[in-house]
């Protein structure tokens, strides 16, 4: 059966990765290759050798229904999508808000399930029902509306339309990844004054949780008051709702490896399964029912039931829903008589994931929690000669918890190494001591003090959440000391397929069942291997040589962000655009691209000019990330200024003539030419016109960073080229590689420029569909004159320029034809 349950689910995941453009072969093919190994194995404990070709025939089988089965699925979600035709128009929805609002202090978000739509004006409409998304996520720019705005509601709204569209980059957050897999069709954002309620109520299973999980929220925020620290805290654990857990709190869980604890854990399942079990085991032994069905068939049913209730109140997230899958195939194997082993019970659990919901792979939570369970039954086989003595049970059975709690907490921790650093870059070494004071605080006291708290009513409700919050308070005084430790944490490149294959290897021999004594020097060397992880890629793949480089084009919307890498060099020209919500360019896209490369610093931080689309990350980057050197063309009054200050970094002027040397790449800097008085100069100049220009020069390529240099710049580069007839003959000689002057603008790229950098590719970073038009038509007909290629990151996601020798390498990552 293991054989049959493998087979399917190797089906569904080759389907899922074999159509992306960022498909991870390098992880893939080594762990195709242990999945045929482990069905191969499965078939050879047959001995019955005719009966072979019949299992290869039947896994065979079993594994193509699972792949055409996800086919099929993948077939009928883009049809729900929105259409072009109607991106970006102004529709009047009707429907119901079916999950729990996500506030923010400047927006509100939902999803949206449409029952009637309309698009005024338009001169083509769907042909059918069926041909309009039907559940889209909404965004309401304001939070007046929060108290107002609740699971179950009918609206009629005037929202703006749009196809799911995010930022694609190697290293940063999916967000279409994450609205396919949420099952959003489109987004929009609501007009002011574009919001009605209607009289109606939906009948909706979910919506029924939903609204349960609404009034729990605003109860344990009456209970525990706007300023309390850790209310977001007690919402995660009772409903799984984390968006009001301060980032700084964030930051503590995630360098102590105590996260998990902060939602719904499948520990917390399995013990509120266990609670509920126990009590209807009381229930039932005092009743008649007891003639009915033995007691342990009722408790198990229960326990199930009480862990299906609680995953759906928790927002039915993947640990959650291993958890409970679990509980029920137990309790339905009891109920049967059948003998089920753990592993057969992880196996049926993980088919019934995947077969509901395919795209749970995508999720770190799923591998996590799928994992940590399999090491687990691995680690931890049930040893039935065990006998305790009698005279001294009460300590046989205290000694015993506590050796096999810290082997638990060993096992999961060395388990989960290899796949910790692969979705997060970085591995929690203080995590054992954290969790041996957190887990059992956490999940005996604070869990079950915000559980009571949240459901029983008045007075005694906020005694007991205030209880759970004062606990977990003190818990956080003894935390924060551990996450301030300097080695608290390591970060790690993300690794490849072969070295994850290594790690695993590592891992199995180091946790596997025995005694610890008699295999001590094996488990050392299985957690050797474990630690390749940790070895650099340039030791592994030599790096980038000498004489060459590496240019990132991040997918980064209207702003700019360029990362440049020599051998042993780092430059970082700007940090994207400000965003107006949680957006950070610096948190989301450039550290976790740093961390997954293994980038220890920046040797060169260069900040074009001062505009908010090219300094938005910057704050989160220099408290984040060590920066050696900073320059830039900014005022000398300008907050950046006081940013830099504040963070003892002196910032050097930018400006023409200054130049240096990296592994065999020479930087040049060509614009702007500062005046005895570059105060009054910055007030008199246009910004953008005050950009930093930098030339970097390979021996047979010429990349120019320009900012948002407009003409009367781009004259006077000119005047400069002319000026430096060998600079000039030296560029002429490469093959010139351009960022397009202010992405595109029509105030910018004038012909002259052109005309003496003479490029023969151009690249620009734009938001989709943003209001300054960028790239404008005029220029992109400019481009396509001077037969120059322009690559905009709209459409080709980021972009990774690789030189070798004489022509350059472009990765891109975004694949227009394909779908999650």
């Amino acid at each position: 059966m293991r054989m049959l349950i493998t087979a399917w689910i190797a089906g569904e995941m080759f389907s899922l990765l074999i159509d992306y453009s960022h498909v991870p072969w390098d992880v893939l093919i080594p762990f195709g290759c242990c999945g045929l190994v482990y069905l191969l194995y499965e078939i050879s404990k047959d001995f019955q050798y005719k009966l072979i070709g019949l299992y290869l025939l039947g896994s065979s089988c079993i594994a193509c229904a699972g792949f055409f089965w996800v086919e099929y699925l993948k077939t009928e979600k883009p049809q729900q999508q929105l259409s072009a035709q109607f991106d970006n128009r102004l529709t009047l929805l009707q429907g119901y808000i079916d999950e729990l609002p996500r506030v923010s202090d400047k927006s509100v978000q939902f999803g949206f399930k449409v029952t009637h739509w309309e698009v005024p004006y338009a001169k083509q409409k769907p042909e059918s029902d069926q041909d309009f998304p039907k559940r889209v996520s909404l965004l309401y720019p304001s939070n007046d509306l929060v108290q107002v705005l609740k699971p179950g509601q009918y609206l009629e709204l005037k929202v703006k339309l749009k196809q799911i569209r995010g930022l694609k980059n190697p290293y940063g957050f999916d967000v279409e990844e994450w609205m396919y897999i949420q099952n959003y069709d489109a987004q929009g954002i609501i007009q002011k004054g574009g919001i009605r309620l209607l009289d109606a109520t939906p009948h909706d299973f979910k919506i029924t949780f939903e609204s349960l999980r609404f009034q729990i929220r605003q109860k344990i925020q009456k209970s525990l008051g706007q300023d309390s620290p850790y209310a977001g805290v007690m919402s995660a654990l009772v409903i799984g709702d984390q968006q009001m857990i301060h980032p700084e709190d964030w930051k503590v869980f995630s360098a102590t490896g105590i996260g998990h604890l902060i939602s719904i854990s499948g520990l917390h399942v399995t013990m509120l399964a266990g609670f509920g079990a126990w009590l209807s085991l009381l229930f039932v032994k005092r009743t008649r029912l007891i003639y009915w069905q033995p007691a342990q068939y009722i408790a198990s049913c229960i326990g199930f039931l009480t862990a299906f209730i609680y995953t759906w109140l928790a927002g039915f997230q993947i640990p959650a829903q291993r958890t409970t899958y679990m509980v029920g195939i137990a309790a339905l194997a009891l109920y049967l008589g059948r003998r089920l082993q753990p592993m057969d019970i992880w196996f049926w659990a993980l088919l019934i994931v995947l077969t509901c919901n395919p795209w749970a792979v995508y999720s770190p939570g799923f591998w996590l929690s799928f994992g940590a369970v399999l090491a687990m039954i691995f680690a931890l086989p049930h040893d039935p000669q065990q006998v305790i003595d009698i005279d001294a049970l009460f300590l046989e059975k205290l000694k015993t918890s506590f050796s096999e709690a810290a082997r638990v907490q060993a096992v999961v921790t060395i388990a989960l190494i290899p796949l910790t650093l692969y979705w997060f870059y970085q591995i929690s070494l203080i995590s054992p001591i954290a969790n041996a004071i957190a887990i059992p605080v956490v999940s005996f006291l604070v869990t079950p003090f915000a559980m009571l708290g949240a459901f029983l009513p008045w007075f005694l409700g906020d005694v007991f959440l205030w209880i759970a919050h004062t606990i977990f308070s003190v818990l956080m005084i003894l935390i924060r000391p551990l996450a301030q430790w300097e080695w608290a944490s390591i970060t790690g490149a993300k690794p490849s397929g072969w070295l994850l294959l290594i790690s695993f290897i590592g891992v199995v021999i180091c946790i596997r069942p025995g005694v610890l004594i008699e295999s001590w020097k094996s488990r050392i060397l299985g957690f050797v291997m474990c630690l390749t992880l940790f070895i650099p890629k340039e030791y592994l793949l030599g790096g980038i040589p000498h004489g060459e480089l590496e240019m990132t084009v991040w997918d980064i919307g209207q702003g700019n962000a360029v990362l440049i890498q020599t051998k042993s060099h780092r430059l970082l020209f700007d940090t994207g655009p400000i965003s107006f919500g949680k957006f950070d360019p610096g948190e989301k896209i450039i550290v976790p691209h740093l961390k997954a490369e293994g980038i220890r610093n920046i040797d060169q931080l260069v900040i074009s000019h001062q505009d908010a689309d090219h300094i938005g990350g910057l704050k989160y980057l220099l408290e984040n990330f060590p920066i050696q050197h900073v320059m830039g063309s900014i005022a000398p009054d300008h907050q950046v200024q006081q940013l830099l200050k504040k963070h003892k970094i002196l910032l050097e002027k930018c400006q023409v003539g200054q130049s240096w040397h990296w592994d065999g790449i020479e930087f040049y800097v060509w614009h702007p030419q500062l005046q005895e008085d570059p105060r009054s100069q910055y007030k008199t100049t246009k910004p953008n016109d005050m950009s930093c220009v930098i030339e970097v020069r390979h021996t047979h390529h010429s990349i120019w960073l320009t900012g948002d240099v407009e003409k009367n710049a781009e004259r006077l580069i000119v005047e400069r080229l002319t000026q430096d007839q060998n600079q000039l003959h030296a560029i002429k000689n490469r093959n010139v590689i351009l960022m397009a002057p202010h992405h595109g603008s029509k105030t910018s790229s004038t012909p002259i420029f052109l005309e003496y950098l003479d490029p023969e590719s151009a690249f620009s970073q734009t938001g989709y569909k943003n209001r300054y038009q960028h790239p404008h038509p005029d220029i992109l007909e400019r481009y396509q004159d001077g037969k120059i290629d322009l690559l905009d990151t709209v459409n080709t996601g980021a972009q990774i320029w690789r030189t070798e020798g004489d022509w350059f390498r472009i990765q891109k990552f975004r694949n227009e034809t394909s779908k999650p």
